[in-house]
């Protein structure tokens, strides 16, 4: 097998969140990978061992044009076959009600978790399909199916998300793309700790879990999977058994989280 057949290239976007900067950590770890990372601010670098094979793209606002722009040059010179593109760029704002929810912010969940992706995609897909193709990869939730409470904007959002990585399946298959969504469960993070605090956190999902089967996904000898929504969780008994509310550690009657006050 040749360097070039034996080598993954990885574009990355948003390593400055909690699943990007792990995600990029487990792909660095293996010599055969060339990842490229891109995030809105340099802070997200200063916490990621520069690799050989790592290349970081420092300011990169996605909802600003001249930034895409710069981002396809920088890949165009980067890519050297096909190429894989997990997006992680995304916000999710917290737990609150409906009516607690200003348009400005509703309309900032959007922006940074679907025209993000859009931007993204209308930019590298070309490029994609130039170099040969590879795996085109967002994050959804579980929100979309169970239609959560406190959760509005961010489930519209995602479902946004996924329909369009439907339509990029269904449009580039031919170009040898392969689009798929993930939709994960609670992640395991410090925010989400924060957020709630007396939630069983035993069943939420650590980001090496979602790491390791988006390299599994890639590495999959074929690509019939395409245009699906994959759903990502541990079995927890909390979950199947326990009231949405209790399972936010919080009830209807005295949450902050469900009244959105102070």
């Amino acid at each position: 097998m040749s360097d070039a057949e034996s080598t993954c290239s990885y574009l990355i976007t948003g390593v400055s969140s909690h699943l990007g900067e792990k995600l990029v950590g487990h792909l660095s770890e293996d010599p055969g990978n060339r990842v490229f990372t891109t995030s809105r601010g340099p802070s997200a670098f200063d916490q990621i061992t520069a690799k050989p094979n790592h290349q970081h793209l420092t300011g990169v606002d996605l909802l600003q044009a001249d930034d895409v722009s710069r981002l396809f040059s920088a890949v165009s010179r980067w890519a050297e076959g096909p190429f894989h593109v997990v997006n992680c760029v995304g916000y999710f704002p917290g737990y609150s009600a409906m009516r607690q929810t200003p348009f400005d912010e509703f309309r900032r969940v959007f922006e940074c978790n679907v025209l993000t992706l859009y931007a993204t995609a209308n930019a590298l897909l070309p490029l994609m399909q130039a170099k040969g193709g590879g795996h085109f990869m967002a994050f959804s939730s579980h929100s979309v199916a169970q239609a959560y409470p406190l959760m509005a904007a961010f489930t519209a959002a995602k479902a946004a998300v996924e329909s369009l990585v439907r339509s990029i399946a269904n449009e580039h298959a031919k170009e040898g793309i392969v689009a798929n969504a993930f939709a994960i469960a609670t992640i395991n993070t410090p925010r989400e700790h924060d957020l709630r605090p007396g939630a069983d956190s035993s069943g939420w999902l650590d980001v090496e879990q979602i790491s390791r089967y988006v390299v599994e996904i890639v590495r999959a000898p074929f690509s019939i999977m395409n245009g699906n929504t994959i759903h990502l969780y541990n079995y927890s008994d909390t979950f199947f058994h326990t009231s949405y509310f209790d399972r936010l550690g919080t009830t209807p009657s005295s949450s902050k989280v469900l009244d959105g006050s102070d």
